[in-house]
């Protein structure tokens, strides 16, 4: 329905949680989205859904690379269903290129 009316859409699968995790650390391969949420406890201790920026400024650009070499080593740029994907780097970039 996005697609049909000109709407673009930031999707991360399995969960938001893909995008923050790459600030940190490669993909993790294939995760169930309760699964990346405690994993965050590794780099937030206190991770609890809430995005302080400055907790993942330092890895922004780490991020955006990572999130790329999904997209490359797929072939695929956001392919519906594929997981370990994220669609937030474009949009990042995006708000960063127009601000």
């Amino acid at each position: 329905m996005a697609r049909d009316n000109g709407i673009e859409l930031a999707v991360s699968n399995p969960c938001f949680e893909l995008w923050l995790w790459l600030h940190f650390a490669d993909q993790p391969g294939m995760r169930h989205q309760k699964d990346l949420q405690s994993m965050m406890k590794q780099h937030i201790p206190n991770y609890d859904k809430h995005v302080t920026y400055f907790d993942y400024a330092a890895g922004y650009q780490a991020a955006v690379g990572r999130a790329r070499r999904l997209d490359e080593d797929a072939g695929l740029a956001n392919e519906e269903g594929r997981n370990p994907t994220t669609g937030v780097w474009q949009l990042t970039e995006r708000i960063r290129s127009d601000a």
